[in-house]
């Protein structure tokens, strides 16, 4: 794996690198034990229904478009940290849903894991997601001994912020600093070790890692924000609870040329570097809102 961003790197097949990621789940998903408790339901199953509910893959999409911004390669090695990661992603999600917490019904059109297969089930397999994201990990050859530990701890780093994050949101901090706060925390970190990941597996040089993984960050407050944009409503949680619409609008495209204006400033770090695929992924998640 070369270090340093990539001049003018290869354009890269994004329909494939998501096709080579999905068959990287699916394979990571074999290795799960059958053992079954009900007639419909094993631990495979379970796994495979939080993990294959019809998200938008957006972080591992993230931190694979940097990766073939960084070296202009994209190989196992990243689809391991890249699944590590969505599965992190998932396991918050079957917890968050739980009555206990946001007692939600459904999600993206389907019954919330709880709802499917038991509340005790779901409290059960999101902790089992957690190592079994570690063990993607730590299992995976193409990663080097110290690889394998540095994504561990980023991995756990990041869930114990989305966990803080998710005690934050419970509290209802105040105010428009306490909302910010709870979305660095519960939203950015996972965006943050996507862009760790990133850098980690393609040996980007200390000055750009840095660099990138403040983007990162950036991007998971932006993403939140469109979240709160297109969900306003009079929650205290939202961003936008009692905010006009023009007003609403023109806080998103601030948050906008904020990310764009960062952007150029890393391309600038090495002459003739261009985060293509990364602002892809970018203008993916802004046309969400100005559609």
């Amino acid at each position: 794996m070369r270090g340093g961003l990539a001049s003018n790197p290869p354009s890269i097949d994004a329909t494939q690198i998501r096709e080579a990621f999905e068959s990287y789940v699916e394979e990571a998903l074999r290795h799960l034990p059958e053992f079954q408790w009900a007639p419909t339901a094993s631990i495979r199953s379970i796994v495979s229904y939080s993990l294959n509910g019809g998200g938008k893959r957006v972080r591992p999409s993230f931190l694979l478009a940097l990766v073939s911004d960084i070296s202009g390669d994209v190989s196992r090695a990243h689809f391991s940290v890249a699944a590590a990661l969505e599965i992190i992603h998932s396991a918050s999600l079957v917890h968050d849903d739980l009555p206990g917490i946001d007692n939600d019904d459904e999600r993206r059109g389907r019954p919330t894991l709880h709802r499917q297969f038991g509340e005790a089930e779901a409290i059960l397999i999101g902790d089992y997601m957690v190592p079994f994201a570690f063990s993607v990990c730590v299992e995976e050859e193409a990663l080097d001994g110290s690889m394998r530990l540095e994504a561990v701890r980023i991995l756990s780093e990041a869930y114990r912020s989305v966990c803080f994050g998710q005690l934050l949101d419970r509290a209802a901090q105040p105010g428009v600093d306490g909302i910010l706060h709870t979305h660095r925390h519960k939203t950015a970190a996972l965006f943050k070790a996507a862009a760790q990941l990133a850098c980690l597996t393609s040996a980007a040089p200390q000055e750009h890692s840095t660099a990138l993984i403040v983007l990162g960050e950036q991007f998971g407050m932006f993403f939140q924000l469109v979240d709160d944009f297109l969900d306003r409503d009079d929650d205290a949680s939202n961003f936008f609870a009692g905010v006009a619409l023009p007003e609403a609008i023109a806080a998103v495209d601030q948050s906008w040329l904020e990310l764009e204006q960062e952007i150029t400033r890393i391309e600038a770090l090495v002459a003739g570097t261009q985060l293509r695929e990364t602002r892809r992924i970018f203008e993916q998640v802004r046309a969400r809102c100005v559609s």
